[in-house]
């Protein structure tokens, strides 16, 4: 078998298996070829998996954009009765509400790591200068304000960032600090709306979203703040890519 016939045939396995092979002997039996026809063309499965990443960088036009799944989620629960779990639409929808709920927070735990380590990071200094954050460098008088955000959304200004679907995500102490500005509880703030999915108002054109799973950036121990520094992220909303398998399996073991 050549070897792109082998690329192909190791993709179209990875697909309708939805997993890598166990072993070459047990891939190269399945696709009915020899070992040594494998191993003519590569030594293990990650230099074949590094041959079909290559591929796909290469044939990428321009406006295309290269996704890597590469993360996975798991929820367990040991439910001792399983018979009574199937019978009680109220207990299936606790136990799916629940297994929502994790995976969700591993998504937005996964979501906040790319972006801390991709986006430029700033602070307020001594609440009145917008500067590069760096570790130990946050003191307690650092304090959000309104001149601090007028100046993050400036920068994206600068950078041809477009104006519509910008978003701010603070957490819960950052709203706290928000709802003692004046300004941000007015009726333009608020539109006179109740809370709808985590969304607590539009400032500026931005749409402002609170969430208790945006990530410690440095502990208490570790600043001169005098509490935990959380971080924030105010981007735009195709900064990010999410991809997700269209249908979650399940697995009952008993």
């Amino acid at each position: 078998m050549e070897k792109d016939e082998i690329l192909k045939a190791y993709s179209n396995f990875v697909l309708e298996k939805n997993r890598r092979p166990e072993s070459v002997y047990s891939f190269t039996k399945s696709v009915e070829i020899e070992e040594n026809e494998f191993y003519n063309h590569f030594s293990v499965f990650e230099e074949l998996e590094q041959e079909i990443l290559n591929s796909f960088v290469q044939n990428a036009v321009e406006d295309e954009v290269i996704v890597t799944i590469n993360k996975h989620f798991e929820y367990s629960r040991l439910i001792e009765d399983i018979t009574e779990a199937q019978a009680l639409a109220s207990l299936r929808q606790f136990y799916t509400g629940d297994a929502g709920y994790a995976l969700a927070k591993n998504v937005d735990d996964a979501l906040f790591t790319e972006a801390t380590g991709n986006f430029s990071t700033f602070y307020n200094d001594g609440g009145t200068t917008t500067t590069a954050y760096a570790a130990d460098t946050v003191a307690a008088a650092d304090v959000f304000s309104d001149g601090f955000l007028r100046d993050m959304i400036q920068k994206l200004d600068d950078n041809d960032v477009p104006m519509d679907n910008r978003f701010l995500v603070i957490p819960p102490s950052l709203r706290n600090a928000i709802m003692g500005i004046t300004r941000y509880t007015s009726s333009d703030f608020v539109s006179g709306r109740t809370v709808n999915n985590g969304q607590i108002g539009n400032l500026y054109g931005v749409d402002i979203y609170v969430s208790s799973n945006v990530p410690t950036i440095e502990t208490a121990a570790d600043n001169a703040a005098g509490g935990d520094i959380r971080g924030a992220i105010l981007a735009h909303k195709d900064s990010m890519v999410l991809a997700e398998q269209v249908g979650v399996r399940s697995q009952t073991q008993y």
